[in-house]
């Protein structure tokens, strides 16, 4: 379930430009949508039909069987890709969609990304589609047991900003409202989370998860810590130690599911400092907010974002 953000290797502000139109030229897209197009059926240039007569109907009448046939076979096929490819009917009401597992969008070009993230190399076919880094659906069609993809909308901080990075002994608040659309299904795996980034530059040393809306997700292999009481909501928090090449993560998971609510992320972080968890020297790099999701019973289904705001006080912004 380790998902690496883009600002693990984030360019510098200006390289980004680059980056999203090389990858809306492999999924196909632009912001203004899909960049193909379909004429309709009848547009082959074929004239019109003469004045019906004796000698005329037969033909008429085969020319309407074979339109009628070509008719039902292309509507049958738009059926079958609507299984296959998931997203939306008409992409051009969005200002970006992507399909490429790393399809990356910053809006703005200011310190917000979107992200298609489908980061597993075992991930089933997903399509982000963005109004802006608050407003996206992602349809996604999975069927793993554990996380595939993280299409989430981040926003970075220190060395992914070309700034210093602030210290979380900096801050004196960070908290975020969401507000999202979870889908129902049989054999849906996911949740709504944030996953929030500290370290020393690059080097990331933490990552610290917030669960907010979980369906059936599993918190196996990981250590029960003890709850914390932020706010009035309880959480229960859990550790999973990390490895070599893997820094700890801490996973906050609310007691209760929220479509829309307000988190404060740095209460949690300050539950874990005061137990010595982790360290007030260390940096905050990004906070992603997405959804993690592991499985959606082999249909394609939309994950909603309806609304996402990120408030800091302290440090540089």
């Amino acid at each position: 379930m380790k998902v690496l953000p883009i600002a693990k290797g984030l360019p510098a502000p200006g390289e980004y430009l680059a980056i999203v139109r090389g990858l809306m030229r492999q999924s196909g897209t632009s912001r203004a949508g899909s960049s193909v197009r379909v004429l309709p059926w009848g547009t082959s240039g074929v004239g019109e039909d003469p004045q019906p007569d004796a000698g005329s109907r037969p033909r008429r009448i085969r020319q309407l069987g074979v339109r009628a046939v070509a008719s039902a076979f292309a509507a049958a096929f738009l059926v079958i890709l609507s299984f296959v490819i998931p997203g939306p009917a008409n992409a051009s009401q969005w200002a970006f969609c992507g399909s490429g597992s790393e399809s990356t969008w910053q809006p703005g070009f200011g310190r917000w990304f979107i992200q298609n993230d489908a980061w597993s190399g075992g991930h089933g076919p997903q399509k982000i589609c963005a109004h802006s880094y608050h407003s996206w659906t992602a349809w996604s069609n999975q069927r793993g047991t554990a996380v595939e993809t993280f299409p989430d909308s981040q926003r970075v901080y220190g060395p992914a900003t070309n700034r210093k990075q602030d210290p979380y002994s900096s801050f004196r608040r960070i908290v975020s409202h969401f507000a999202v659309t979870m889908p129902k299904g049989r054999g849906l795996s996911a949740e709504a989370a944030y996953d929030v980034w500290w370290g020393n530059g690059w080097d990331t040393k933490l990552e610290l998860m917030i669960w907010v809306n979980t369906v059936n997700r599993s918190l196996d292999g990981s250590r029960f810590l003890g709850r914390a009481r932020i706010y009035g909501q309880t959480f229960g928090v859990y550790e999973y130690p990390g490895g070599k090449n893997d820094p700890p993560e801490f996973v906050f998971k609310l007691n209760h599911n929220e479509s829309k609510g307000t988190v404060h992320i740095l209460s949690a972080a300050r539950w874990l400092v005061h137990r010595h968890y982790m360290s007030p020297h260390l940096g905050l790099t990004a906070i992603p907010f997405g959804f993690e999701i592991a499985g959606t019973g082999g249909r394609t289904l939309p994950f909603t974002l309806r609304n996402l705001s990120i408030i800091t006080k302290g440090g540089t912004g």
